[in-house]
């Protein structure tokens, strides 16, 4: 069993120099079953439930979205990847009962935010 959800949408980057010291911070992860093999971080994050967008020119990450069907620790691996991400990136997602929220990455560590929604009065 586990918790299903959608990237709504996402403003998220790594830099090409930082993708390897993203995958290693991954790799150390205590519950990582494949920490032997040398992998490049988009093959970490495929692994993860994780598609990333890569820009062929620069090497750089552009995107992330989600392409599993269950929540497996991803919150763990977003903290990991967290010093490595571009600040102010986030994902937005939605949950199998609707529930909104968004990972926000401040340049150091990553965490969950979710909306206020205001009704307008009538």
């Amino acid at each position: 069993m586990g918790y299903n959800f959608n990237t709504v949408y996402s403003v998220f980057s790594i830099a090409k120099q930082d993708k390897d010291k993203a995958a290693k911070a991954i790799s150390e992860l205590p519950r990582q079953p494949i920490r032997e093999r040398l992998l490049t971080l988009e093959e970490y994050m495929t692994y993860e439930g994780w598609e990333l967008e890569i820009d062929e020119s620069t090497g750089d990450v552009y995107s992330i979205y989600w392409t599993a069907d269950k929540v497996r620790g991803q919150f763990d691996l977003l903290k990991a990847i967290a010093p490595f991400v571009t600040k102010g990136s986030y994902i937005q997602c939605v949950g199998e009962s609707g529930d909104l929220w968004q990972w926000y990455f401040d340049g150091a560590t990553c965490y969950a935010q979710t909306p206020e929604i205001i009704w307008p009065e009538n």
